[in-house]
């Protein structure tokens, strides 16, 4: 038997964004408070990737990032695979939007890999910002 992979879910009624398992029985659920969630595109993790994921997601959502600060970052996040550019000069980039970035930098960058990931969990867990901003401006716009 295979080890369980998780994929991200957005939860729409406490904004968390977390890992969820991959059973197609499974409806995806917040496991936070419940609510129904969003599967978002990115990486297939493991459990392993959880600890680190969650972190990412928490200093995410803290950092209540404008609508600007999100697509910077999601320009920087994404040019790694574009452009060549080393993982580590990304997450560089991202630093002053995400000071509590510092304090991950350790364990994201042990190689190219795992700053790779890194990238993925960051550029996720940012586009969920994104979608709460868009959504909270529709709201207000209607």
């Amino acid at each position: 038997m295979g080890s369980l992979h998780f994929v991200p879910l957005h939860c729409e009624g406490c904004d968390q964004t977390s890992l969820q398992p991959v059973d197609p029985g499974i409806e995806a659920k917040c496991p936070a408070c419940g609510a129904g969630g969003s599967i978002l595109p990115g990486e297939i993790y493991t459990e392993a990737d959880i600890p680190v994921f969650e972190r990412v997601a928490a200093l995410v959502k803290a950092a209540r990032l404008s609508s600007r600060d999100v697509r910077h970052a999601i320009a920087a996040l994404t040019k790694v695979p574009a452009a060549g550019t080393p993982p580590e000069v990304a997450l560089l980039q991202v630093l002053d939007l995400l000071p509590g970035l510092h304090a991950l930098l350790p364990t994201l960058c042990l190689d190219a890999s795992q700053a790779r990931r890194a990238i993925g969990m960051l550029l996720v867990t940012v586009s969920a910002q994104l979608h709460r901003i868009e959504a909270e401006n529709a709201a207000r716009a209607s």
